[in-house]
Parts: C-alpha cells; sequence; structure tokens
C-alpha cells in the first residue's frame, strides 16, 4: 500500500491538499488492533487453509516465520502471538500502523476528522457541512456489535474488545500502550484503567 505522498510524489501532493477538502477517518486503535486480529488472522481459530492466497502471502507466512512456527496447515496463532507479530515484527502494515504515521497529521491540517465509532452521525454532519446530498449508506461497518455500550462513550473501547488485551503479559501491554500513545492521545480516545493497570 502506498501513501499519497509517494504515488503523487511531495510537490503534487501539496498542490492536493491545498486544493482538496481533508479529512481523516480515525477508530481507537485498540479497537483497529482487534480488528485486524479478527479479519487477518481468523480472530484466533484454526484454519484448514488460508481465506485467499494474498492472505497467507502477506498476513500468515510472515507471521509464522517471525514466531518461529511452521507454516503447514492448519494455521493458527492467538492474539498474544498476533501482537508479537504486529508490533515487533511488521509495525508499518496498514491494518494495524499507528493513524499518526499513517495519515500524518502533524504534517497535514485535517479539516475534518470523523470516527469510525460516530460514522452515522460524523457522515451526516459532514455532508451538511459540505453540502453534499447524498452518500453511499451501505458503507463498510466492521466494528462488530455494540451491545451494553453506552452511545455517548464512543471514545473508550469497547467491553467486548477488552477480553483480548487481558490476556497479554504485562510487557506486551505496554508495548501496545507506548506504540498507539499519540493517536490515544491526539485522538481524545480512553484506555481502561484495568489495561494500565497491567502493563504497569
Amino acid at each position: 500500500m502506498y501513501s499519497n505522498r509517494e504515488v503523487l510524489g511531495k510537490n503534487a501532493t501539496v498542490r492536493r491538499l491545498k486544493s482538496s477538502v481533508t479529512v481523516m477517518t480515525a477508530r481507537h486503535p485498540l479497537a483497529r488492533l482487534v480488528s485486524a486480529f479478527r479479519d487477518k488472522f481468523a480472530d484466533g481459530r484454526k484454519l484448514d487453509k488460508p481465506q485467499s492466497k494474498d492472505h497467507f502471502i502477506y498476513f500468515w507466512s510472515p507471521a509464522l516465520k517471525a514466531l518461529y512456527r511452521n507454516t503447514n496447515m492448519p494455521l493458527q496463532i492467538n492474539f498474544t502471538q498476533f501482537v508479537t507479530f504486529a508490533l515487533l515484527h511488521k509495525p508499518h502494515e496498514p491494518h494495524w500502523e499507528p493513524f499518526t504515521k499513517l495519515c500524518s497529521p502533524c504534517d497535514i491540517s485535517y479539516q475534518y476528522i470523523i470516527f469510525l465509532d460516530t460514522l452515522t452521525e460524523d457522515l451526516q454532519f459532514l455532508m451538511s457541512a459540505l453540502n453534499i446530498s447524498t452518500i453511499n449508506s451501505k458503507t463498510r461497518d466492521n466494528r462488530g456489535p455494540r451491545e451494553g455500550v453506552d452511545p455517548s462513550d464512543d471514545l473508550t473501547l469497547d467491553p467486548d474488545l477488552l477480553q483480548y488485551y487481558l490476556q497479554l503479559p504485562p510487557y506486551l501491554m505496554a508495548k501496545v500502550l507506548y506504540t498507539y500513545t499519540l493517536d490515544i492521545k491526539l485522538l481524545g480516545y480512553q484506555v481502561p484503567e484495568v489495561l494500565n493497570a497491567i502493563a504497569t
């Protein structure tokens, strides 16, 4: 995956940004990490074959090799193994790289930041602000169930995702929080105290 800067070149990117409405979409970084595990590594389920050839080439094979595991079937890694791979061996993967590195919010003055946690409301606001009459209402939404989550509490981690982090050893939880510190602070996200306690 290439950034606009790599595809267009620095000067063309700067010109394009000056004449464009800039919008960044954000998501709780800890939710993104779990989502990547669910999507790329089948949520820890044992697989007799990879989801696709590309999944095997770009995700399974490098992860299993980094973890010194056999790449033969069946395929399976747990969340702790995934986090070890993601943060220590492949930190620049767009599916889990921090937004502060991926979207360069310190270099680009975004006019709007919309949150996946409140996507419907944010898109309605954006449509109104930009005088857009229609938008594709079938926008992909892969956040999973939000039962028991107070809609006014959208910048905290969903309770159903907490279980993934409770299994991490302290050094790895500390690495997760360190990796996403800027995302969490810059975008106003919260980290449950229990996870801070594990990391210390």
